[in-house]
């Protein structure tokens, strides 16, 4: 088996993050890719929360996303744990399940530039193979590899498109009453519509 690690906040997950895991999935050809949503991320720990949702809400919304996507398995394995989300911690959850497994994790090319501050990091290169989709701005693909590169083992760069799209932006149109239906799928505006989220308070 080829399983799959896609983590993030997804607070709202948009159209980018699924393109993205489609591409992970068809171009490594994984045969079941977990979406995990953070419970807290431990970059994110001081962020505002005036924009934060429920962890319901998110996994409603991450699970509309992925909808008729059977490769895709949205697992709330960190949310379930609660505290702060270690991402070494739930890949050896995940290979404690998947054993004879090869694991692939997914991060943007944002995430790669501080991967080296991650907990367990080393350990995490080592034992998974690491994806990069590239994101606009971030780094070339040759400086991302050598930072990455640890005993001969280097990280894949996917062949993503680079869809610039953010979870301020998202937000902003939302509090300014705009539609989002270009960068989230359709049941996603939608379900943030009939639960009105993401509104001043």
């Amino acid at each position: 088996m080829r399983v799959g690690i896609f983590g993030g906040t997804f607070n709202p997950v948009d159209n980018a993050h699924i393109e993205i895991a489609k591409q992970f999935v068809n171009e490594l050809k994984i045969d079941i890719c977990h979406i995990i949503p953070a419970n807290i991320s431990p970059f994110k720990i001081k962020d505002d929360d005036a924009f934060q949702v429920t962890n319901n809400n998110r996994i409603d919304m991450l699970k509309l996303a992925f909808t008729n996507e059977p490769k895709f398995l949205i697992n709330t394995f960190e949310i379930d744990k609660g505290g702060i989300s270690y991402s070494f911690e739930t890949i050896k959850h995940i290979i404690s399940k998947n054993k004879n497994s090869k694991i692939f994790v997914l991060i943007g090319s944002d995430q790669a530039l501080n991967f080296k501050e991650w907990m367990q990091w080393e350990w995490i290169l080592i034992n998974t193979q690491i994806c990069i989709a590239m994101r606009e701005k971030y780094s070339s693909k040759e400086e991302i590899i050598n930072s990455l590169e640890l005993d001969d083992r280097k990280p894949v760069i996917l062949n993503n498109p680079i869809i610039k799209i953010s979870a301020t932006e998202i937000r902003k149109k939302l509090q300014m009453n705009e539609r989002i239906n270009e960068l989230v799928p359709i049941s996603v505006e939608n379900y943030i519509i009939k639960n009105k989220l993401y509104l001043n308070d």
